[in-house]
């Protein structure tokens, strides 16, 4: 009981320790920072700011390194609770969805985007790996072939001094063996 005990105030602390890490992370202020958010602040967040907030966490990817890009309304992490509350700040604050969105594209680059951005250059940033694979497809089905026409040509049938020079060398070696 006493090793179980020990085992679990261990485990908290350093759990403790990574929640604290996470939440001092300086990446993870720095949507908050360009959206004059503190989030050092204790402020109450209504419920409907807590659900307008949602949409705007589903156009954001947690940036923490450890999950998988999930959303950040969706991710329980460190770093996305607070990019949450910032978020929720920031609509309490009267900044727009897109206002924040942009901070958050501002701090992080694009990746901090799910999908690429619905503009020209996002909609050409998918062509590009398709018209290279399939590019690549056609230069591999050409060059396979290429090498499927190129066969070897038959040796020449061989003529009747080489079948006599042959029979000669294999009764020769016969000979040799005996």
């Amino acid at each position: 009981m006493k090793h179980g005990l020990q085992l679990a105030s261990v485990l908290a602390l350093l759990l403790a320790g990574c929640e604290a890490h996470e939440f001092s992370s300086g990446s993870a202020r720095a949507a908050a920072q360009m959206l004059g958010i503190d989030l050092s602040q204790r402020r109450e967040v209504p419920a409907a700011i807590i659900e307008a907030a949602k949409p705007i966490g589903r156009e954001v990817v947690c940036l923490c390194g450890t999950c998988p890009r999930r959303l950040v309304t969706d991710c329980e992490c460190g770093w996305a609770r607070q990019n949450q509350k910032a978020i929720q700040f920031a609509l309490m604050d009267g900044k727009s969805g897109e206002q924040i969105i942009e901070a958050f594209v501002k701090a992080h680059g694009l990746k901090a985007r799910p999908t690429p951005p619905d503009d020209a250059l996002g909609k050409v940033s998918w062509l590009v790996p398709l018209t290279a694979t399939l590019l690549a497809f056609v230069v591999l089905a050409w060059f396979g072939s290429r090498l499927r026409r190129t066969t070897p040509a038959p040796a020449p049938a061989a003529s009747a001094e080489d079948v006599a020079a042959r029979q000669l060398l294999e009764r020769e070696l016969e000979d040799l063996e005996d």
